[in-house]
């Protein structure tokens, strides 16, 4: 009879454990993303879970949905986090503001589900025109068109460059369009080996620009 309470007792005491473990876990885990986060911007709300809570101990997330209202982020920063969560299989990512190089972006959102990204974000037009002298960015048949007229070229052109805003070989690129195409090369604009970009929509609305592009994480 001892034995058999002693056995009852142990197995309660494992039970209790376990269910500690299960709700404290988590917690830490968010405790940790936070502060990591923090050294970029502010962070709102952070989830994260896995199952058995204790794989987080070895940094097996299953998902993680983070908020931040602000944020900074560079080349370094950006590598970094899809190093941290290219192994989440479900990532949902909000921030209001986002400030990344020379661009204001707001709005900004990404849904990770496997190997599959989808991102949106929406940034100002008279932002973007202001970087370069006479830029002017419209949408035509779906295509995102920058022209430029007052660059400073020691060759005078007939008419403005016009670029094409679009998808080459996984990457974003800057595509030259009519004669200029013969002079200028194709720059790439987004060109991550670890990101395969597969489609990529932009509209502009009251003077600001919506992107949204679907793209494949690649395993290098």
């Amino acid at each position: 009879m001892r034995r058999r309470k002693a056995a009852v007792g142990t197995a309660l005491i494992l039970t209790l454990a376990a269910i500690t473990t299960e709700a404290a876990l988590p917690s830490v885990a968010e405790n940790r993303v936070r502060d990591e986060l923090a050294g970029m911007g502010v962070v709102t709300d952070v989830e994260i879970s896995a199952f058995p809570a204790v794989m987080l101990l070895f940094g097996d997330v299953e998902s993680a949905a983070i908020q931040m209202s602000s944020a900074t982020l560079d080349i370094e920063d950006m590598e970094e986090m899809l190093d941290k969560f290219g192994g989440v299989d479900a990532l949902d990512a909000e921030i209001d503001t986002l400030e990344a190089g020379p661009f204001d972006v707001a709005s900004v959102g990404l849904e990770k589900r496997g190997q599959s990204l989808d991102a949106t974000a929406t940034l100002d037009v008279e932002q973007i025109e202001g970087l370069l002298p006479g830029a002017q960015l419209t949408v035509e048949d779906g295509r995102l068109l920058l022209s430029l007229s007052d660059l400073p070229l020691p060759i005078p052109l007939p008419g403005p460059i016009q670029l094409e805003i679009g998808l080459e070989d996984g990457m974003v690129v800057a595509r030259p369009l009519g004669a200029i195409a013969a002079l200028l090369p194709t720059q790439p604009l987004l060109d991550r080996p670890e990101l395969s970009v597969t489609n990529l929509d932009t509209s502009i609305v009251e003077g600001r620009v919506n992107i949204s592009a679907t793209a494949t994480l690649e395993e290098l």
